[in-house]
């Protein structure tokens, strides 16, 4: 897969899980990045290899790192300290070398519903 390939996918799998956790439509999130619509629905259906600066500002609203989206081979889990802890966990199994990519996606979905379904149980 080439690089920029990597680089649509994984924007586009990072805006869509956002944009369905927030209930948010496209055009909500335009408002909030002041990223064109059009633009933002061809990220998400990785039909477009957005230019940096959409990607800086795409990034600041998912709350991840630059460096995690353009550092594809790097061995490396750049992740910033307020990150939601799922996506850390899902950046780290992605680049285990013992995981297929599959693999490791379908474990970060066990463990995002796990997170979810018991992040609050100590509080109860």
């Amino acid at each position: 897969m080439f690089v920029s390939n990597k680089i649509k996918k994984i924007l586009g799998e990072h805006l869509r899980r956002k944009r369905k956790e927030l209930k948010y439509k496209i055009r909500d999130v335009a408002r909030e990045t002041n990223i064109a619509p059009s633009t933002l629905s061809l990220i998400e259906r990785e039909k477009r290899m957005p230019h940096s600066e959409v990607i800086a500002r795409l990034c600041s609203w998912l709350g991840i790192p630059v460096d995690r989206v353009l550092q594809i081979d790097s061995e490396a889990v750049v992740y910033n300290p307020g990150e939601p802890l799922p996506d850390i966990i899902a950046a780290h199994l992605k680049q285990d070398k013992n995981l297929s990519p599959v693999a490791a996606e379908k474990l970060a979905m066990i463990f995002r519903t796990a997170y979810e379904q018991f992040k609050d149980f100590s509080k109860k």
